[in-house]
């Protein structure tokens, strides 16, 4: 009994050395420096596109939350009866044929297209998301959010990905600017990394984004806000253009002998 006992003194000891190794914050008495090294830790983690280490900074019972009443917003979901193209033209009469049947073809691929589950954690069938375990859960909800993923998504649905395409999307690389802590909550304030600064005068300069933070037992874990990333949402539009021939100059008539 004595050596079981024993036994099971190391694993805690190991699994507690774990805790601190997975959790830089747990090593430091000051709330700020805690909260500025785990959020410092989450945003490299997300650079490297390292999912499972990003998510091991996440509150997961947030995440297993937000799954939950995505999950039962998709299942009181009722499909709309299908459009079709009389009813279309009965809506609006001054509609020729073509046009509606062109809008009626446009609604219907949409409605194939992915659903809001997909969106928000890369699964479309609810039971599927709920049978997922809430850490791989909380990876795909990472990854569906990252800015790289949403623009190679945008673009594959606009028809113009090029065949380089991984070459364009560059991994974000942010930087801290500061820490308020205030009482088990920390608001972390980081940028990305650009060529210009801020300029509050400018109409479309992107300010600094707020990482939200909370403590539960002495340790922080990062908030999975819908703007944790930073992006909401990319569309890209992709219009081809069909080469034209070079005008030929017409030589200059002359009039007379």
């Amino acid at each position: 009994n004595r050596a079981w006992l024993v036994h099971l003194l190391v694993i805690a000891c190991f699994t507690c050395l774990a805790s601190i190794a997975a959790h830089p914050q747990a090593s430091s008495s000051d709330p700020a420096s805690a909260a500025r090294a785990v959020g410092t830790a989450f945003l490299k983690a997300v650079q490297a596109a390292d999912w499972k280490a990003a998510a091991g900074f996440l509150d997961l019972a947030a995440i297993d939350s937000l799954r939950r009443s995505q999950v039962s917003a998709a299942r009181r979901q009722h499909p709309n009866p299908p459009l079709t193209v009389e009813r279309l033209m009965r809506m609006d009469t001054t509609m020729p044929r073509a046009v509606a049947e062109y809008q009626v073809k446009r609604m219907a691929d949409y409605q194939l297209s992915e659903s809001f589950l997909e969106h928000e954690f890369g699964v479309k069938d609810p039971d599927s998301l709920l049978a997922l375990p809430i850490e791989v859960a909380a990876r795909k909800w990472l990854e569906v959010h990252d800015e790289r993923f949403m623009e190679r998504r945008a673009m594959r649905t606009s028809g113009c990905m090029p065949a380089s395409a991984d070459t364009l999307f560059a991994a974000p690389v942010e930087r801290v600017l500061g820490v308020v802590v205030r009482d088990s909550v920390a608001y972390l304030l980081h940028e990305r990394e650009r060529d210009q600064r801020f300029d509050p005068y400018e109409l479309y300069s992107s300010p600094p984004q707020v990482m939200l933070l909370y403590r539960t037992r002495d340790i922080w874990w990062v908030v999975p806000r819908s703007d944790l990333l930073g992006t909401m949402g990319i569309s890209v539009f992709c219009e081809r253009l069909t080469p034209t021939k070079p005008l030929q100059r017409q030589p200059k008539r002359r009039d007379g002998p």
